[in-house]
Formats: structure tokens, sequence, C-alpha cells
């Protein structure tokens, strides 16, 4: 058999797109913290911001990111290339 494996295609693909994700979050978070806390300023009765709310929710996207990944590739890594050329 010749190339790579199924799941070293995957491990790539979700590597390649694990990067992207963490350096929204990163640059995200902040902002979001900082916005949300001046719109909460506004009312006399608010919420304070916690930091675990924060990496819930990016925990969550990541997780979200990582399965979205890993169904596609895997898909598309299973595909029998015979089939997708005969079609076109």
């Amino acid at each position: 058999m010749l190339g790579a494996s199924a799941q070293s295609l995957v491990l790539l693909l979700c590597k390649d797109f694990a990067r992207p994700v963490i350096l929204s979050l990163v640059l995200g978070l902040p902002i979001a913290w900082y916005l949300m806390g001046e719109f909460l300023s506004q009312y006399q009765f608010h919420t304070e911001l916690r930091v675990w709310s924060f990496l819930i929710t990016g925990a969550c996207v990541f997780i979200l990111a990582a399965i979205t990944v890993t169904y596609q590739s895997t898909k598309a890594a299973l595909t029998n290339p015979a089939k997708t050329l005969r079609t076109d």
C-alpha cells in the first residue's frame, strides 16, 4: 500500500487546524473579557465575570473543531479515489 495511513492523515489535519483555533482563542478571550466587562459595568446590578466560564467556552470550541476536523478528514481519507474520479 502506498501513501500515508488514514490515521496519520487525520492527525496531520487536526494539528493544522488546532493552531488557528488556539490562536483565535488566545486573541479573542481577552477581548471578549474586556468588552463584556465594559458592557456589564453600565448596569447597576450585574454579574461578575469568571475565568472558568471563558475557559469552558474555549474548551468547547476547541473540542467542537477537533470533532469536525476528525470526522471530515476521516471521511475523506477512507473514500475510494476511483469512485470520486469516476463521478467527475
